[in-house]
C-alpha cells in the first residue's frame, strides 16, 4: 500500500533535506528558572516540617562522665604533691621486713614508697569524685579493691605492689618537680546502678615538690662523705687538704722551735671534718648548714692560733657546749667560706715560704697572656679567612618562550604496526649573539649577612631541538619513524653571594666589602663572585643556560671564601702585640691572710676582671672597615677568651689544700710575739681571720630546675647537731631529735713514727729562713743565691759561727748545689732552643750561640737559675736574638717570641727533669741557717724570751734531751737530708637528724627532707602499716697525711708518747652502746 504524499500547501520537497537534530529542535521544552523554583519551594517546605518535629536528646550520661573526668585531674594532682612531702617528710631507705615493706624493693626503696604513698592517696582522693546529673551517677576510681578476691574492695599490706605498680613517676626539672602517671583510673557512669557507661584511662599530673632532688642529691652526700682521698671529690680529699695544710703548718712550727706535742691531733680531725663537710654540703646542695657554719667558727677560734702550740682546756662537755650553742651568723646565713679551702685539694706539702705579716702581693696575667698569645697566633689564619666567607648561591629559572609543547603524537606506518618503544635526543643552542658566554652585569654586587641582592644576573634565548625515534614491528620485521621539533625557552641564570662571617668577631656591620678597601686596603670580597661562579659552574653562562634549557630549572649553593691581603697577618700580629702587652700587665692584688684562709682566688679575680673589661679589650668599631678590620677584630676577641679560659682553668688548679691555722703562726711569726701563747681563748689572730673569712664575696646562689614549672629551688641542709662534735652530748637541747648520749662522731689518727726529741727552746727565728725541701729550680736557684750572699758577706768575719768549718762546709756543699743547678739549667737551655725552632729564622747554630751569650750575662750559677724562674731571662734571650737578627723586631714577633721563651721556661721548670737533688739544697740550707740565724737572732732575742721560757716550764726539760721525732731519710750513710712522718686518719659519723629544706610549697609549709632513722608508716584502710625506715645519714672515710721537714732536731712527730688517738665511742658514732662493724 501506497501512503500518499501529505505535503502542506507551500512546501516542497526536498529529496535529501537535513533533519531537524534534538539540539536545535526547542518544542516541548520547560524554562530552567521555573525548575530550579519548585526546588525551592520544595526544600523550604520540607524544612519547615522538619522544624516543627520536636527531638530531645539526652545528655546527661555524657555530661556527668565530663565533670567526673575533669575533677579527677586537680583530684590527683593534690594527692600526689601531699604523697610526695609525705614521703619527704618519712622517706624509706630500708624497707620494713612486713608485708607492706615487702612491696618496697630494696634497690629502689624510696621510689617505691613513694609510688605506694601517691596510689594509696590517689585512691582515697577520687573517692571525693562522684557527681549526679538528672538521674545518673558518675564516679572516678582506681579500682584496686575490686581487683582482689576477698577483700570486699578494701586494700591489705600484701596488695600494696599492686598499688606500686601502678605508678610510675619521672623528674622534672632535674628532679625538682615530679611527673606521676597513675594507670587504670576509671570513670563509670550508673543509672538506676545499672552501669551505662565506662572509660579507663592513665592521668598525668606534674606537681612541683623536689622531692626527688632531695633524695638525690641527700643519697650523693652521704656518699660523698665516705668517699675515700683517692675515689673522688668528697670529704675524704676535703679532709686531706685540710689536714695537710695543719700538718705541715704545726710540723715546721714544731720543727724550728715551737713547743708543739702533738702535730695532729682529735680535735684538728674533728675541725677538718667540719670544715671539710660544710665544702662538701656546698659541692652538693649548693649552701651549707648555718648550725654547721656558726659551730666551725667557735671551734676553729677555740682550735685557733693558741691551740697551734697547746691542748685546748675545755672539757668534753664543756667542749660540746661550745660547738653547739654557738650563734649563727647573719641571721642563719652563711656569709663567707668557713673553712672551705679548697673543693679538690689535695694538699701539696710545701708549708715553708716566709710570709711577713699583712703582706700583698701582686698576681699578674702574665704566664696566662703568653699561653693565649701563642695559641691564638696559632689560629689567626683560620680565623682570619672566616672573615672572608661567603655563602654563595645559583638559580636558574626557565620559562617557555614559543614551539611545539608536546612530541607529535604516534602515527604508525601502516596497519597491523606495533609500537615498540621511542628514543628522545636534543640539543640546545643559544639564539642570537647577545654578547659574551660570561655575565652581562660589569661590576660584582654583593650582600652583607641578611641583606638582599645578588652577584651577577642574565638571560638568553635557547632553542632546543628535540629528535624523537620510534620503532615498530608487524611481527616479522622491525621499522623506525623519525620526528623533530623546535622549543623555545627564556633561561635567568644569577648567582647570589652573601657575606656570612663566622670568625667569631661581634656582630657589626662591614663596610666595604664587595669592594676594594678597608682598613688595610685590601681586595676584601672583590675576587669572591668569580670564585663562587667558578664553584657554581656557572663562569660558563651559555653552557649553564644550555643545560637548565634541557635539564629543567635548579638551585646550587657553595661556600667560598676571599682572598686575603699578603700583609694582613703582620697587621693582625703587631695589632694582637700591643693588645697582648696590655693584658699582661693586669694585675690584682692578693692579702696573705686571704691565702691562709683559702678565700683568696687570684686567678679567679683576674677572669672576672677581664670578662667584665672584654668588650673595651676587643674595642669592635660599630662598623668594620672591610673583611680584614673584621678578620683583627675576630683575633682579638680569640685572644682575649683564650686568657680568660686560661685564668679560670689556672683557678680551678690554685684550688689547693689552705688552712686557717697554717697562716695564723705565718703572720704572726715576724714580730715573734705571743706565737707560743697557751691561752685557748687567745686567739686573736684566728678569730681575724674569720671575719676576713666572713668578708669574703659571696658565691653565686646555686639553684637547680630553673625551668621547672615553679622555677628554681633553692636547697639548704641542716643538720641536727649542725656542728659534730667527737665528744658525747649530754643535755639533751630543746626540740632537739636526737638522744642524750649520743657521740655523732668518732675519730682515730695513728702516728707511724712517734717519738720525744729536741731541743725546742733554740732557734724560733728559724722559721724565717726556712727554705723547705722542694727543691724544683726555683727554689734551689734561692737557696744557691743564699748561699753565695752568706759566703760574701762572711768573708773575713772571725765571729764564732762563720769562720772555718762552717764556712768550708757551706762553699763545698755550694759547689755540689751549683752542680746541680747548672745541670737544670742546661736542660731548660735546651727545651728553650727547641720551642724557639718554629718562631726564628736563625739557624741551630745561631739559637745556641744567642743562649750561650744570655748566659754569660749572668755572673753566677744561681742568678742565671733565678733569672729563669722570675722570668727576666725571657727578655735577656729575646734581646739578643734580636741582634742576632740584624735588626730590630716587630712587636708582634718580640712579643710572641718572649711569649714563646717564658712559656717553654715554665713547662721546662714543671718537669721532673729540671729538678735539683733535694739532698744537696738541703745540705746548703742546714748550714746557711745557723749562719744566718746568728745575725739576726739578737734582733727579736727580748720579744721572743718571755714566750720560749714559758714554753720550757710547760713542757718540762725531759723533752729537750731526747732523740727526735720522725723517720730520718739517709740514703748514703752520713747525709741525712730529710725528716719524713705518717699520719693515718679516719673518721665515722652519723648525723641524729638530717633535714633538706627547700624554698618551695605554700607559705605555711616548708619543703623538708628528712633523715632521723623514723620508721615511715602509711595509714592504710583505717590502720597504720610499716613501709621502712629513715636510715640517719651515715658516713666512714679516712686519708694518710704525710710530711717532709729539713733534716735536725727535733724533728717533726707527736712528741707526747701517745701513737694511736681515739676518741670515746669509736669506731661507732651515735647512741651509747650502738655497735657497728668495721673493716680492720
Amino acid at each position: 500500500m501506497v501512503r500518499p504524499n501529505r505535503m502542506r500547501p507551500g512546501e516542497r520537497e526536498s529529496r535529501g533535506r537535513d533533519r531537524i537534530s534534538l539540539a536545535s529542535d526547542r518544542r516541548g521544552r520547560v524554562p530552567f528558572a521555573l525548575v530550579g523554583v519548585l526546588l525551592i519551594v520544595t526544600s523550604t517546605a520540607y524544612a519547615s516540617g522538619l522544624a516543627a518535629t520536636d527531638v530531645t536528646v539526652d545528655r546527661s550520661v555524657e555530661r556527668a562522665m565530663e565533670r567526673s573526668s575533669a575533677d579527677a585531674t586537680p583530684a590527683l594532682r593534690i594527692a600526689t604533691a601531699n604523697a610526695a612531702r609525705s614521703a619527704a617528710e618519712r622517706p624509706v631507705t630500708r624497707p620494713a621486713e612486713t608485708a607492706a615493706g615487702a612491696a618496697v624493693r630494696p634497690n629502689s626503696a624510696f621510689e617505691d614508697a613513694l609510688r605506694i604513698r601517691i596510689g594509696v592517696a590517689a585512691r582515697e582522693a577520687l573517692s571525693a569524685t562522684a557527681v549526679r546529673e538528672g538521674g545518673v551517677r558518675a564516679e572516678t576510681t582506681l579500682p584496686f579493691g575490686e581487683e582482689l578476691e576477698g577483700n570486699a574492695g578494701r586494700l591489705t599490706p600484701e596488695d600494696l605492689d599492686r598499688v606500686r605498680d601502678r605508678v610510675t613517676i619521672e623528674p622534672v626539672a632535674d628532679g625538682t618537680a615530679l611527673e606521676a602517671t597513675i594507670h587504670g583510673v576509671r570513670t563509670t557512669a550508673r543509672r538506676d546502678g545499672r552501669v551505662v557507661a565506662e572509660r579507663t584511662r592513665p592521668i598525668t599530673v606534674v606537681v612541683s615538690v623536689p622531692v626527688l632532688a632531695a633524695h638525690e642529691r641527700t643519697e650523693e652526700f652521704e656518699s660523698a662523705m665516705s668517699r675515700g682521698a683517692l675515689e673522688g671529690p668528697g670529704l675524704g680529699r676535703q679532709l686531706t687538704a685540710r689536714l695537710y695544710a695543719l700538718v705541715w703548718a704545726r710540723g715546721y712550727a714544731q720543727r724550728f722551735g715551737a713547743p708543739v706535742q702533738n702535730v695532729l691531733a682529735n680535735r684538728h680531725v674533728e675541725l677538718s671534718t667540719n670544715t671539710g663537710t660544710i665544702a662538701v654540703q656546698r659541692g652538693i646542695f649548693g649552701a651549707a648548714d648555718p648550725d654547721a657554719a656558726a659551730g666551725t667558727r667557735r671551734a676553729t677560734a677555740r682550735t685557733g692560733l693558741a691551740d697551734l702550740l697547746a691542748p685546748t682546756s675545755l672539757d668534753g662537755t664543756e667542749w660540746s657546749r661550745t660547738v653547739l650553742d654557738a650563734p649563727v651568723p647573719n641571721g642563719g646565713e652563711i656569709d663567707g667560706d668557713v673553712g672551705d679551702v679548697g673543693d679538690d685539694g689535695d694538699g701539696d706539702g710545701d708549708r715553708s715560704d716566709h710570709v711577713r705579716e699583712n703582706t700583698t702581693e701582686s698576681v699578674s696575667v702574665g704566664p696566662a697572656a703568653d699561653a693565649a698569645l701563642l695559641e691564638t697566633l696559632e689560629r689567626s689564619d683560620p680565623i682570619a679567612r672566616e672573615a672572608y666567607r661567603i655563602r654563595a648561591i645559583r638559580r636558574t629559572e626557565v620559562s617557555r618562550t614559543g614551539g611545539r609543547t608536546r612530541p607529535p603524537p604516534r602515527s604508525a606506518p601502516g596497519s597491523n604496526w606495533t609500537f615498540l618503544g621511542e628514543r628522545t635526543t636534543s640539543d640546545a643552542t643559544i639564539d642570537g649573539a647577545e654578547g659574551s658566554s660570561g655575565f652581562d652585569s660589569g661590576g660584582a654586587r654583593g650582600s652583607d649577612a641578611g641583606g638582599a641582592g645578588g652577584f651577577d644576573t642574565t638571560s638568553r634565548s635557547v632553542t632546543v631541538e628535540r629528535r624523537i625515534v620510534r620503532y615498530w614491528t608487524d611481527g616479522t620485521s622491525r621499522r623506525t619513524t623519525r620526528k623533530r621539533w623546535d622549543e623555545r625557552y627564556r633561561v635567568t641564570v644569577s648567582v647570589d653571594g652573601r657575606y656570612a662571617p663566622r670568625a667569631g668577631a661581634p656582630e657589626r656591620p662591614t663596610a666595604p666589602t664587595f669592594r676594594r678597601g678597608g682598613a688595610i686596603d685590601g681586595p676584601n670580597l672583590e675576587s669572591t663572585p668569580e670564585a663562587a661562579r667558578r664553584a657554581l659552574d656557572a663562569a660558563d653562562v651559555d653552557a649553564a643556560a644550555r643545560r637548565a634549557a634541557t635539564d629543567g630549572p635548579s638551585t646550587r649553593t657553595t661556600t667560598v671564601y676571599g682572598e686575603r691581603p699578603s700583609d694582613l697577618e703582620g697587621w693582625i700580629r703587631e695589632d694582637v702585640a700591643e693588645l697582648h702587652e696590655e693584658v699582661r700587665e693586669t694585675e690584682t692584688t692578693v692579702d696573705m691572710r686571704a691565702v691562709a684562709a683559702g678565700t683568696a682566688n687570684p686567678y679567679g679575680r683576674l677572669a672576672a676582671e677581664l670578662r667584665d673589661r672584654r668588650g673595651e679589650l676587643v674595642d669592635a668599631p660599630a662598623t668594620y672597615d672591610g673583611a680584614s678590620d673584621r678578620a683583627r677584630v675576630a683575633v682579638r676577641r680569640a685572644y682575649v677568651d683564650a686568657v680568660i679560659a686560661d685564668l679560670e682553668r689556672r683557678s680551678r688548679e690554685d684550688r689547693n689544700a689552705r688552712d686557717e691555722l697554717e697562716k695564723a703562726v705565718a703572720d704572726r711569726s715576724p714580730g715573734g710575739s705571743t706565737a707560743g701563747g697557751s691561752d685557748p681563748g687567745s686567739g686573736a689572730s684566728l678569730s681575724e681571720y674569720v671575719a676576713a673569712s666572713g668578708r669574703a664575696a659571696e658565691s653565686e646562689p646555686f639553684v637547680v630546675g630553673e625551668s621547672g614549672p615553679a622555677g628554681g629551688v633553692a636547697f639548704e641542709p641542716n643538720g641536727t647537731p649542725g656542728y659534730l662534735p667527737r665528744t658525747r652530748i649530754g643535755e639533751t637541747p630543746e626540740g632537739a631529735a636526737f638522744e642524750s648520749g649520743t657521740r655523732p662522731l668518732a675519730t682515730r689518727n695513728v702516728n707511724v713514727f712517734t717519738m720525744p726529741y729536741g731541743d725546742v727552746s733554740s732557734g724560733i727565728v728559724d722559721r724565717a729562713l726556712a727554705f723547705g725541701d722542694r727543691v724544683p729550680l726555683p727554689r734551689a736557684a734561692g737557696t744557691l743565691v743564699a748561699a753565695d750572699r752568706t759566703l760574701a758577706r762572711t768573708s773575713g768575719e772571725s765571729e764564732a759561727g762563720t769562720s772555718g768549718d762552717r764556712r768550708e762546709t757551706l762553699r763545698t756543699r755550694r759547689d755540689d748545689l751549683e752542680a746541680d743547678v747548672a745541670e737544670s739549667t742546661i736542660r731548660i737551655e735546651r727545651d728553650v732552643e727547641r720551642d724557639l725552632r718554629a718562631v726564628t729564622y736563625l739557624s741551630a747554630v745561631e739559637r745556641r750561640s744567642a743562649i750561650r751569650r744570655t748566659r754569660d750575662e749572668y755572673a753566677t750559677t744561681g742568678e742565671l737559675a733565678a733569672a729563669m724562674a722570675n722570668g727576666g731571662y725571657a727578655g735577656a734571650l729575646a734581646s739578643e736574638i734580636e741582634r742576632a737578627r740584624d735588626g730590630e723586631l716587630a712587636r708582634g714577633e718580640r712579643a710572641r717570641l718572649e711569649a714563646v721563651i717564658r712559656t717553654a721556661l715554665t713547662d721546662s721548670m714543671a718537669s721532673k727533669r729540671t729538678g735539683v737533688s733535694r739532698a744537696r739544697a738541703t745540705e746548703v740550707a742546714e748550714v746557711v741557717r745557723p749562719i744566718a740565724r746568728s745575725r739576726i737572732e739578737s734582733a727579736v732575742e727580748d720579744g721572743l724570751r718571755n714566750g720560749v721560757e714559758e714554753a720550757e716550764m710547760r713542757w718540762g726539760t725531759d723533752v729537750t734531751k731526747q732523740v727526735g721525732s720522725g723517720l730520718p731519710i739517709t740514703p748514703v750513710p752520713g747525709y741525712w737530708y730529710a725528716t719524713v712522718n705518717v699520719w693515718h686518719v679516719e673518721v665515722a659519723g652519723e648525723y641524729p637528724r638530717f633535714e633538706l629544706r627547700a624554698d618551695v610549697g605554700p607559705p605555711d609549709e616548708e619543703f623538708r627532707y628528712v633523715r632521723s632513722g623514723r620508721r615511715s608508716t602509711i595509714e592504710l584502710e583505717g590502720r597504720e602499716v610499716t613501709l621502712g625506715h629513715a636510715e640517719p645519714v651515715r658516713f666512714r672515710t679516712g686519708t694518710t697525711v704525710v710530711i717532709a721537714v729539713p733534716p735536725g732536731p727535733p724533728g717533726v712527730g707527736d712528741v707526747d708518747g701517745t701513737w694511736s688517738e681515739e676518741s670515746s665511742g669509736w669506731p661507732c658514732p651515735g647512741p651509747d652502746g650502738r655497735r657497728c662493724e668495721v673493716e680492720s
